[in-house]
């Protein structure tokens, strides 16, 4: 078998066209200089590996060290795509993609524009125009000022909702709100719902993420009789009993940057999960007295301790937020350097008492690695999973790091590492602080209590990396199995897009590189398609289908 390198993608005007390796205003000098540059970073990152790679030796890459091994004067043109396709958005500043996984179909948000998008041929299927709108920083919804002029609708995120048949879109107007469109048809105005209140950030940069999970049964987390969901049993024909059915409803998980935009932004949640059924669409799902599905950050420390919000996901019973944010913070005093975290809670906590966050770290001789810029939840090869002793089953983190520079640690480097990790039995998420002792057990408080609440860990999850490079910083991560190998794609700021080989937990190598992006960054969110065969990768002016059939 041998990886195909042809990319397959549609114009911005529904038609196709061809490009050559560079893009399509640049000279002949241009593309040689291209050519010949991307032939050296590919030279570097042989060099780094060469060792690791002598140690492999399977079907997956005899077709692709062939074409490694040929000798420095014959031609080697892997990074040169002779042959694409590629979706152009005219606004230049695409955002946020997702795949709905019933249909493969592919959904992309950008400025003012949301696209759904045919799977391979990445054709228009339908088109929403979301923006411009009138809107003011001091208007609390759409009717309540008259101070209004034309504002972009940025994307800040995208989910399906599958149950519900519904692709959900965030964006920033109306300061910071959530919608629901007909997943079939995203331009549907009579289905379409926007939440009655704020809940993603409301600017061009602050991050936000949001995905769709599992979430309490109640308002009191304690399972209500529901008579559409009530069986009878009759036992020996004596007597009767009734089974009532808990079926934990799915709601959306949403983590946003304080944004400080505007005096509307103080009662949105730095971390909740919303309602998403139909008469309480986009509430806090559970909302007590002083508790609920929501954490909020002090309001003397808003303006200050910035969190960005890297990526989601829920595996098994635990919805996971990744971040940056600084390690500490004193008013007025020094400047802490910026480290990573992993933010966990309970999906049947109708508190959020179980709320924790803890370190994320990943190091080698003498570097750290301690900014996360994209994480993606997978299973792992066989021979992978043999040496993080799990199965090939079982959810592992997959995240890619770079190493800040600077006062703070917040100037990214070129310097990049790919870390993977275990979910099983997480004994790391612990506190350095004495809790209170109590007589419930461990599983009780697992998922939340009023007793020893809102953990801030200081014990880290560490680890080394699996590779690493000094020519490249990572931005992008997507991961496939064939057999008992575990392949990453990993995406770089200056557009190339990496194939890695994840031998064990502490080795893996880069063997080949391909310039997608023709010099631009490729952005989170690289999805794979519903036959692992083609991954979509995303850019601020284009969508790529690339072929990686294994």
């Amino acid at each position: 078998m041998k990886f195909c390198d042809r990319i397959l993608i549609g114009d911005a005007k529904y038609s196709s066209h061809h490009l050559k390796l560079i893009e399509p205003n640049s000279s002949e000098e241009d593309a040689s200089a291209h050519a010949s540059s991307a032939t050296q970073q590919e030279s570097d990152f042989d060099s780094e590996n060469e060792s690791a790679r002598q140690k492999i030796n399977f079907k997956l890459l005899i077709e692709s060290r062939k074409r490694l091994n040929k000798s420095a004067n014959e031609a080697a043109p892997n990074n040169i795509l002779l042959d694409a396709h590629r979706f152009n958005l005219d606004e230049q500043h695409s955002r946020s993609q997702v795949i709905d996984p019933s249909t493969g179909r592919l959904y992309v948000g950008g400025v003012n524009n949301l696209y759904d998008l045919h799977a391979s041929s990445l054709s228009v299927k339908a088109h929403a125009v979301t923006g411009p709108e009138e809107d003011s920083l001091e208007c609390l919804n759409r009717e309540s000022c008259n101070r209004k002029t034309p504002h972009n609708s940025y994307t800040k995120g995208l989910a399906v909702y599958e149950k519900g048949s519904k692709l959900i879109e965030c964006s920033s107007l109306f300061q910071g709100r959530c919608r629901w469109r007909n997943l079939y048809n995203i331009d549907q105005k009579d289905v379409i719902r926007e939440s009655q209140r704020n809940v993603v950030a409301n600017d061009r940069f602050s991050s936000t993420v949001i995905f769709v999970g599992a979430g309490p049964p109640n308002d009191d987390g304690i399972p209500k009789i529901n008579h559409n969901h009530m069986i009878s049993i009759s036992i020996l024909n004596s007597m009767w009993i009734t089974v009532t059915l808990v079926i934990a409803e799915d709601v959306l998980y949403v983590a946003s940057t304080y944004a400080h935009n505007g005096s509307y932004w103080d009662d949105v949640p730095a971390v909740a999960s919303l309602s998403l059924a139909q008469e309480t669409l986009f509430d806090v799902s559970v909302q007590g007295v002083g508790t609920g599905t929501e954490i909020k950050m002090e309001r003397q420390f808003r303006g200050q301790y910035k969190i960005e919000y890297v990526g989601g996901f829920q595996s098994g019973r635990f919805a996971y937020f990744a971040t940056r944010q600084p390690k500490g913070y004193i008013p007025g005093g020094n400047t802490f350097p910026i480290i990573s975290k992993l933010v966990r809670v309970c999906t049947s906590d109708a508190h959020f008492w179980s709320y924790t966050e803890v370190p994320l770290e990943c190091s080698q001789t003498n570097v750290t690695y301690n900014l996360l810029t994209d994480v993606y939840l997978s299973k792992p090869g066989y021979d992978l999973a043999s040496s993080l002793g799990i199965s090939v089953e079982d959810d592992i983190l997959y995240a890619v790091f770079v190493e800040g520079t600077g006062v703070d640690k917040s100037v990214p480097s070129m310097h990049s590492a790919l870390f993977t990790g275990k979910f099983q039995n997480l004994p790391w998420f612990k506190s350095a602080e004495r809790c209170q002792q109590t007589k419930f057990s461990g599983q009780e408080v697992l998922c939340g209590k009023d007793v020893n609440s809102y953990i801030g860990g200081d014990i880290a999850i560490e680890s080394k990396p699996v590779l690493s490079t000094r020519k490249a910083r990572f931005t992008a991560v997507a991961t496939n199995t064939t057999r008992a190998n575990t392949v990453a794609f990993i995406g770089t700021h200056d557009g190339r897009l990496l194939k890695a080989v994840v031998e064990n937990r502490t080795a893996g190598f880069i063997y080949r590189s391909l310039d997608v992006g023709g010099g631009k960054p490729i952005l989170q969110d690289l999805e794979l398609d519903g036959t692992g065969d083609h991954v979509y990768v995303l850019t601020p002016s284009s969508v790529s289908y690339v072929t990686v059939q294994l």
